[in-house]
């Protein structure tokens, strides 16, 4: 699997202008994201991916819904592994490079679980259980229906 990562490397340095360029990063910003990528991708694997075993550990979730969609939607081709040049695309949401508008698609689309267009009863009550338990906030099941319902009565009036 060492080839991999050295087909990795040699990627990331021919796409780093067309990245920088499309992305707004500065060259060190690129270099620090790579370093950062590096770190991540070799938490398990040394195979120039990240995994969603190696997302979730870095960053620190719980095995939840949250980090199967925060990796579905870094992994934007869907073969089950995020590589430079999508961990890169998706930092740039993230960064003061990244629009308003961009942050909130991400953002909706980590909620919108059945990539619908919209957010359901049930997308909200699983996506705010799968928050509180990925913050380690106890609530029971009638308080979370009553918090879900409470935020559907407040949209539709």
């Amino acid at each position: 699997m060492g080839g991999s990562q050295s087909g990795e490397r040699a990627m990331e340095v021919s796409d780093a202008g067309e990245l920088q360029r499309e992305t707004g990063f500065t060259a060190e910003e690129m270099q620090a994201l790579q370093r950062t990528f590096h770190s991540i991708c070799n938490r398990k694997e040394a195979d120039g991916v990240i995994h969603r075993s190696e997302l979730k550990e870095a960053l620190g979730f719980h095995d939840s819904m949250f980090i199967d969609r925060i990796f579905r939607l870094f992994d934007r081709d869907e073969n089950g592994v995020i590589d430079f040049r999508e961990f890169i695309r998706a930092m740039a949401i993230f960064s003061e490079n990244g629009s308003l508008e961009e942050k909130l698609i991400f953002s909706f689309q980590i909620w919108d679980v059945y990539e619908d267009g919209y957010i359901s009863r049930e997308e909200l009550y699983r996506s705010v259980g799968a928050s509180l338990f990925e913050n380690d906030v106890k609530v029971s099941e009638d308080q979370l229906f009553e918090l879900v319902d409470a935020t559907f009565a407040v949209v539709y009036v």
